[in-house]
């Protein structure tokens, strides 16, 4: 599927498991990704080198799977470290639910522990875990100010993760004091905010969603609670409120914009204008090299164009692989992910899988309908 091509109107998209599809914790001793599975599989990210990472939630494990369909563990080791650095990952475990995972240009894999309040690396050159912000060996939460690294240095409650890597910046959501911001882990750089004002009153998030046009660092995002995150090439920052009052937002050069939701929630419908059509609690949000954004959530995945307009991606009811997207089930609920391909992947908590929606070569035609 070519990034540049309206994904609603190609009659050759379909949607196929890639990982996963059954209730358990047994990884195929074949390492086969759609025979093995799943409690949670929530969290999702596709590097710069088309692999898929999955976050098993309930379990707190980070699985790695290929571009031919073998899946392998990360982490997944329930008897391992969690208080060090230097590591191997085969020997570690994560402290407490993991609620972030993005990638860096070179493979180095970050991940959250929220409520060990770190944010920490998985090497590529020799798979061992670092701790790149946040205090060892964890449970320890404070606030660092703008203009001083994490590195050893306190944090409250990073979820959520997304890495640009044109400016090397990791950006996240600090749940303890309700701010957006970023640091570079690769030179552990001082932090930044970008969005919050650093109190989490609800107010704001509750009874006025709509703040269009407002410096994005004098809203409280406490009933937003901004996730999840996505960067575009301009540096234009999207995250979606989990708060009754479900939007997506998108903050540039310090002003905050509503570019789709109407803080009512609701499934929404098709060919209309992203402002004016409801979404539930967003659980995923990613973009294309075309300018679209896609959003998960409850019981839809939405796509707004760069026009403003938006379309659920399918409006049917079928739950098996290789239907045409359209005849599918709206797919979402869960994290986002886009390779480089344009293909896009969505977990499905309760199905306990990810899939892919790409071209017709995901399926064998035997196996198409």
């Amino acid at each position: 599927m070519s990034p540049s091509r309206l994904p609603t109107m190609e009659t050759s998209l379909r949607i196929a498991t890639v990982a996963g599809g059954s209730f358990g914790s047994t990884i195929d001793p074949m390492g086969r990704a759609t025979s093995s599975q799943f409690y949670q599989p929530n969290v999702i990210h596709v590097d710069s080198f088309s692999n898929l990472y999955v976050v098993d939630v309930a379990m707190g494990y980070i699985f790695k799977v290929t571009s031919d369909g073998q899946i392998s563990p990360v982490i997944n080791n329930a008897t391992g470290v969690t208080c060090c650095d230097n590591v191997p990952a085969s020997m570690s475990r994560p402290n407490r639910r993991i609620t972030g995972l993005t990638s860096d240009r070179w493979g180095n894999l970050y991940f959250t522990e929220r409520l060990a309040h770190r944010i920490r690396t998985v090497l590529a050159s020799n798979n061992t875990v670092w701790t790149v912000a946040g205090v060892n060996p964890g449970e320890v939460a404070g606030i660092t100010d703008d203009g001083y690294s994490l590195h050893n240095n306190f944090i409250d409650g990073p979820q959520n993760l997304f890495m640009d890597t044109s400016s090397d910046r990791l950006y996240y959501y600090e749940f303890g004091w309700c701010l957006l911001r970023y640091f570079s882990p690769l030179t552990n750089g001082p932090v930044y905010s970008v969005a919050g004002t650093g109190g989490c009153d609800t107010y704001f998030a509750l009874y006025q969603f709509d703040f269009t046009g407002i410096s994005a660092k004098t809203i409280a995002l406490g009933g937003l609670q901004a996730l999840p995150l996505y960067v575009d090439s301009a540096g234009g920052i999207y995250f979606g409120s989990i708060s009754a009052a479900a939007a997506v937002y998108r903050v540039f050069n310090d002003t905050i914009v509503r570019i789709a939701g109407t803080g009512t929630s609701g499934t929404g419908t098709s060919n209309v204008q992203a402002t004016s059509t409801s979404i539930r609690a967003t659980t995923g949000i990613v973009g294309d090299t075309a300018g679209n954004i896609y959003v998960s959530y409850a019981g839809g995945l939405r796509v707004v164009f760069p026009d403003g307009q938006s379309t659920l991606m399918s409006s049917g009811s079928s739950s098996i692989d290789c239907v045409p997207l359209q005849q599918a089930g709206n797919p979402g609920g869960g994290g986002i992910a886009i390779d480089t391909a344009g293909n896009l992947y969505v977990s499905e908590p309760s199905r306990f899988r990810v899939r892919v929606i790409g071209d017709s070569q995901y399926c064998a035609p035997s196996a198409a309908p």
